[in-house]
């Protein structure tokens, strides 16, 4: 069964109460946002796109596929942009999405959960890669060993640098 989304009392201009806030940070990323973005449209979720000074049609593509396109003249960087799309931002709760991660809308009243429990915490759900398998996208504590064998011998590195998550458990990095 799909949990549904539970919205605050921020509301947008049309009176619709915003949960959340997806940014994503566009820059020539119009394959990519055609390819990955496949949410939809949900009443308390925003998806704000801040266009990085994209020479393809990024903008006209995240238009299209519903987001509040917001168009910089120039390329701010990744930092920048992203600060711009917060400050735009109307949800409740922010997530950074990069333009080739597709989003599961029915994930986010949990990660709430989490972010309630802490309101100062930043979280990051597993990340899996298009074939089911999950990327690691925890990590522990920056040694110089592990970085080098993190280059080398990544495998070698699962649960002591390199964090994976089963469902439901929760694990600091």
């Amino acid at each position: 069964m799909k949990a549904p989304i539970e919205v605050s009392s921020v509301s947008s201009s049309t009176g619709e109460s915003i949960e959340w806030t997806l940014i994503t940070v566009a820059y020539n990323s119009a394959e990519t946002l055609e390819r990955y973005w496949r949410t939809p449209n949900v009443p308390g979720v925003e998806w704000i796109v801040v266009d990085n000074a994209s020479t393809d049609r990024s903008a006209v593509a995240a238009e299209r596929l519903g987001a509040r396109v917001i168009r910089q003249p120039k390329n701010l960087g990744f930092g920048g942009a992203n600060n711009v799309g917060f400050r735009a931002s109307r949800g409740r709760y922010v997530a950074f999405v990069n333009p080739d991660v597709a989003v599961n809308i029915e994930d986010l009243p949990r990660l709430a959960q989490e972010l309630d429990r802490d309101p100062f915490a930043l979280i990051s759900p597993q990340l899996t890669n298009e074939d089911g398998s999950l990327q690691a996208n925890g990590r522990g504590l920056p040694y110089l060993f592990y970085k080098v064998r993190n280059r080398t011998n990544p495998s070698r590195l699962h649960g002591s640098y390199l964090h994976f998550v089963d469902e439901g458990e929760v694990v600091p990095v």
